[in-house]
């Protein structure tokens, strides 16, 4: 059986599994203002929008990936395996 679903990340996710060569896409509640990855040997991201990123997956390990409102806030600090 196969089964699809949406890559989404709930929106208050602390550890996102993103496999290499794919994605997810994360909503935010707040707007951001300045996104980092850790390792972007590891991971890579994507700003849509204010509201919207995407966390590409690009080699196996583990990075994390933070995000900040446009004042420094940290709206979310994410694990990427």
């Amino acid at each position: 059986m196969l089964v699809a679903f949406p890559a989404f990340a709930q929106d208050d996710a602390r550890n996102i599994f993103v496999p290499i060569d794919r994605s997810v896409l994360v909503h935010l509640t707040e707007e951001a203002g300045e996104a980092q990855v850790a390792n972007p040997d590891v991971a890579d991201i994507h700003a849509h929008n204010p509201k919207y990123i995407t966390i590409i997956g690009k080699a196996i390990g583990v990075t994390n990936v933070r995000i900040f409102s446009a004042n420094g806030e940290l709206l979310r600090d994410i694990n990427v395996t």
